[in-house]
C-alpha cells in the first residue's frame, strides 16, 4: 500500500503494549514496511524525537501519564511537522475536533484497525504534498 523507499519510522504514544502490537500487525497485514518504537511518558517522548525522528505518530488519545494535546504542542513548538494519527478506543466528536484543530492529522478508532494503513497513507500524501 505504501511505498516508500526505506522504511516507515513510527513512533507509538501508547500505554498499552498490546494495542500498540494490535497497530503493528494491522500495517504489517497490510503490507506497510515499517519499523515502531512505542514510548508511554511525556520524557520518552521527547527523548526519542531527539533520538530518531520519526515519520509519523500514532497517538493514543487517553494516556495514564501523558496526553495527545502535550504530543502536539511539543511538535509545535520544537517545529517539528511529524503528522500524528489519534488512535483511540473511546474519542468523543468534540475531542476530535479539537485535537484535529490543535494540530493532528486523523483520528481512527481502535475498533476499525483495518483502516490504519490506508488512514497513514493519505495523511503521508498530505504530508508531502505541502
Amino acid at each position: 500500500m505504501l511505498s516508500t523507499p526505506a522504511p516507515l519510522r513510527i513512533l507509538i504514544v501508547e500505554d498499552s503494549p498490546d494495542d500498540a502490537e494490535l497497530m503493528q500487525l494491522a500495517l504489517r497485514r497490510a503490507g506497510v514496511g515499517f519499523t515502531a518504537a512505542r514510548v508511554e511518558t511525556e520524557a520518552e517522548f521527547t527523548s526519542r524525537l531527539d533520538v530518531d525522528l520519526p515519520d509519523i505518530d500514532l497517538c493514543d488519545f487517553h494516556l495514564p501519564r501523558f496526553s495527545c494535546a502535550r504530543v502536539l504542542e511539543i511538535l509545535e513548538s520544537r517545529g517539528l511537522r511529524v503528522p500524528v494519527v489519534v488512535v483511540s478506543r473511546h474519542i468523543s466528536p468534540s475531542e476530535a475536533e479539537e485535537t484535529m484543530r490543535r494540530g493532528a492529522n486523523a483520528c481512527l478508532m481502535k475498533d476499525s484497525l483495518s483502516r490504519l494503513a490506508s488512514t497513514v497513507s493519505a495523511v503521508l500524501g498530505e504530508a508531502a504534498s505541502r
